[in-house]
């Protein structure tokens, strides 16, 4: 039984964004959840698993597999300059993905994050933001979980104008809470390659027979932060 929590907090419309505020709060308070777990002892032990190296080359060759199906089957449909982006993507994979066999900087993540996934009180006074919707959880990076809300937008119609505030506020909340040795350098590459992962959400959710709109809409947001955070300079050429 869970909660019922009507009377108490609140969600913004389909494809609005919530109020100024209310992504603030919403991101520091993942910021705090993510440092209870923050490189915990538990972490692949009683909590989760970390990934290996063995994981690591099942994944990539999944992920190649996948990439060259999602761009045989858009042909034409795909621009030269976007399908170069995917080419390199697959050069740079053990790169990109290989970060989640360090331990460093890993902790507990929501796997799904979008801001309908967090319920906003009425009153911010009298209680507090709660995260909903963990059947994705698993251990990651916690700049992965702010790519997904913020880099490809959170399945709002916009992506959110005050990115670069919201992970500055993001960075200070881990470092008020204790979180050591996580300069912001090393942090903000570590969302950008999480941006760069993002583009294969696309290829998931066509993967899995979404809607044309959904994969059509990732794919877009994907490579609008893609550009937007320079992640090109990322890449192996």
């Amino acid at each position: 039984m869970l909660e019922d929590l009507s009377e108490t907090h609140t969600q913004p419309k389909d494809g609005q964004l919530p109020l100024a505020h209310e992504c603030e709060s919403a991101v520091k308070s993942l910021a705090e959840f993510h440092c209870g777990w923050w490189e915990h002892r538990k972490l692949g032990n009683e909590i989760g698993r970390i990934f290996d190296a063995a994981w690591l080359d099942k994944f990539l060759s999944d992920l190649e597999r996948s990439i060259h199906a999602f761009l045989s089957y858009l042909g034409d449909d795909i621009s030269a300059d976007n399908r170069r982006v995917y080419e390199r993507l697959l050069l740079s994979s053990r790169k990109i993905w290989g970060r989640l066999i360090d331990p460093a900087g890993l902790t507990v993540t929501n796997g799904d994050l979008h801001w309908w996934n967090f319920l906003y009180p009425k009153y911010p006074a009298k209680d507090r933001i709660r995260i909903i919707d963990w059947q994705l959880w698993h251990i990651d990076l916690g700049a992965r979980d702010l790519a997904f809300l913020i880099a490809l937008g959170g399945f709002a119609k916009e992506r959110h104008a005050a990115e670069l505030d919201l992970l500055r506020l993001y960075h200070r909340t881990l470092l008020v809470n204790g979180v050591k040795n996580y300069e912001w350098n090393s942090f903000w590459n570590d969302y950008r390659f999480s941006a760069i992962r993002n583009l294969n959400m696309p290829v998931i959710f066509w993967s899995q027979g979404k809607h044309d709109t959904t994969w059509k809409n990732a794919m877009h947001r994907a490579f609008q932060s893609f550009d937007e955070l320079g992640c090109i300079e990322l890449l192996d050429p």
